[in-house]
């Protein structure tokens, strides 16, 4: 097994810069904290050169030893599993990769059931990796050396995996498929917040009127705050489902809420005051509809029938005829394609013209067009 090095300092990250500029390609991870601190930070970033496993603490370098780190890695290929995880975090960093192999795209487009890391390293390499760190809180500080090895683990193996699956992509004619995604992955961003966050809540689709949404959104706004300013994962403060369930909940005062054992958290001494003032004021903000309008929806295609039986017949007949694809090429289905994609242009009748262009601004790369476009102008 490779060996690793704790970089948590200026100092010590400097002298391993030279080592990392030799590298054309490197396997890159990260550690977050998100069960435990706000928001989706770095606390750790694991890059593996051919031979050492650097374990980088971010929170312990200055702004320009990071840039000194983005300098030397930014005109490099990462191999990343599951990059869509670790990239808004890094790229929080100053990291952006000049180049990306995903082990987690490979694993898909040659149609493997499991897809995980220690999934494909148990089958490549038998060895079977440990994940009893995989929800620890990476704030802590100092790491212990099990995490740290547990850290460096993720990065390990990386190299090894990205030659075989390239061996693999290409005996199966799909490497050109896989250098697509990879492609698209160098411009990928993360969904920006929704305009109501508060409607993300768990269990907020229980709640029946009016004043019971109010109730979550005034607490929820709360509960926000002080994970914000205090650097508090929500969801330890007071989970969503307790939040759901006293807003649906009828408190005539501060003591029922204190005394009601449905709604609970570890911190949630701290805001029992303000949580009931956030409820009891509910009914004197804007009452919210029940289900927030969106001019990109769509009806669920189990209503179709009925509301527009033409676009049902169609959408189920591609559905047929993807699912045929899929069988044939051994690539899932909504790896060929996105599913809300399919249905979007369906209801939607776009014009098989218009069809391309399109499903590009939605985001299909050519390789899925080159798939699923004959299988449109099959349903004319």
């Amino acid at each position: 097994m490779n060996s690793y090095v704790l970089i948590d300092s200026d100092d010590s990250l400097e002298s391993t810069l030279d080592d990392l500029e030799k590298s054309q390609v490197l396997a890159i991870d990260a550690e977050r904290a998100s069960g435990f601190k706000y928001g989706q930070s770095a606390y750790l970033v694991q890059i593996l050169t051919n031979e050492i496993a650097y374990l980088i603490d971010p929170k312990g370098l200055s702004e320009a030893v990071l840039l000194k780190l983005a300098k030397v890695t930014n005109d490099s290929e990462w191999i990343l599993h599951s990059a869509t995880q670790d990239l808004p975090c890094l790229n929080e960093l100053g990291l952006y990769p000049a180049k990306i192999f995903d082990t987690e795209v490979a694993a898909k487009l040659l149609g493997f059931e499991k897809i995980g890391l220690a999934s494909l390293v148990e089958r490549y390499l038998s060895v079977e990796l440990k994940k009893e760190h995989s929800a620890a809180d990476w704030s802590l500080r100092p790491l212990t050396e099990e995490m740290l090895e547990y850290a460096a683990q993720d990065v390990y193996y990386l190299h090894e995996l990205r030659e075989m699956l390239m061996n693999e992509l290409e005996q199966a004619q799909k490497m050109a498929f896989a250098e697509q995604e990879f492609e698209f992955l160098l411009s990928f961003k993360p969904k920006p917040a929704p305009a109501n966050p508060w409607r993300k809540t768990s269990g907020v689709h229980a709640l029946t009127k009016p004043i019971q949404l109010a109730r979550l959104r005034e607490m929820w706004m709360v509960r926000d705050a002080y994970a914000s300013t205090n650097d508090i994962a929500p969801g330890r403060i007071v989970s969503d489902r307790s939040l759901s369930h006293a807003a649906s909940s009828e408190y005539s005062s501060i003591g029922q809420m204190k005394s009601d054992k449905q709604f609970h958290g570890r911190l949630i001494g701290k805001l029992y005051r303000d949580l009931y003032n956030a409820y009891s004021s509910a009914p004197n903000t804007e009452m919210p509809p029940l289900r927030e309008p969106s001019e990109f929806s769509i009806p669920h295609h189990k209503n179709w029938q009925k509301l527009k039986p033409e676009a049902d017949k169609r959408y189920k007949k591609l559905k047929l005829s993807l699912a045929e694809l899929s069988e044939q090429i051994q690539i899932p289905v909504e790896v060929i394609i996105s599913p809300t994609i399919i249905r979007e242009a369906i209801w939607n009748e776009i014009a098989g013209t218009e069809l391309e262009d399109y499903m590009r601004q939605k985001g299909a790369r050519s390789w899925q067009l080159g798939l699923i476009l004959p299988l449109f102008s099959a349903l004319d």
